[in-house]
Formats: C-alpha cells, structure tokens, sequence
C-alpha cells in the first residue's frame, strides 16, 4: 500500500497571507523573523509555506538602498506579516512593542551578529 501523499503547500494566496494557509506541519507555531541576510530570510519564509504565522521586524531606517530593498524584500519575505520597528535603546516605544512581540512567539530566527545585539542592548535571553 501507498503511503499518503504529502499535504500541499499553501495557495499563493495563503502565502501572501502570513502563511495562513489552514494546515501544514507549522500550522500554529508563531515565528519572529530578525533576519536580514539571505539565509535567515529564506527561513522565514519556508516556515510561512509550512503554515508557521511568521512576523518579519524591518527597521524604519533600511541599511540598503530602496530599490534593493523592495525587490529584496518582495522575493525574501514572501508569506510573513510585516512590522517597521526602531528597537534602538532610545526608542521606547518601539521597545515596547518588540518586547510584547517577543512575549507572544514560539521562535525566533535571528542570523545577525552577536555585536549588532549588544549594541541595540537585546540579550539573547530576551529572545
């Protein structure tokens, strides 16, 4: 006898939803994307195909240009929500908000440096 086939991956509908996709193995897992470079992106947006809610944090101040930006962020970021936050130790309220946003994920995929964390005063404990 055949196994069962694999459930199929989300409409692309359900992708441009945040990976709201009404089943696949993540299905109810919610993820924090803090990702920036390739890899970490990509992660993101596997997990969204698989019905992972995925919120990807952005700074309002983006480090590449915008047109790199948009294209970049249109291919990397395909089925995650999307927040702007300054998270920078000045910003209270965007603080604030990230620490509320961290209180309510299961994971947290972050690919930057150890450094780029400590100079915004984020511990890993925190995440």
């Amino acid at each position: 006898e055949a196994a069962p086939a694999p459930p199929p991956p989300p409409s692309p509908a359900a992708a441009r939803e945040g990976g709201r996709s009404g089943g696949g193995w993540m299905e109810g897992v919610k993820v924090l994307d803090l990702c920036n470079v390739i890899a970490g992106p990509t992660i993101g947006t596997m997990l969204a195909r698989f019905g992972a809610k995925v919120t990807k944090v952005d700074s309002p101040r983006p480090t590449y240009s915008p047109e790199i930006t948009v294209l970049y962020g249109l291919a990397a970021n395909a089925g995650k929500r999307s927040v702007l936050l300054d998270v920078s130790p000045a910003e209270a309220a965007g603080r604030a908000a990230f620490e509320a946003l961290v209180a309510r994920v299961d994971v947290v995929v972050y690919n930057g440096t150890s450094d780029a964390l400590e100079r915004l005063r984020i511990t890993p404990a925190q995440l």
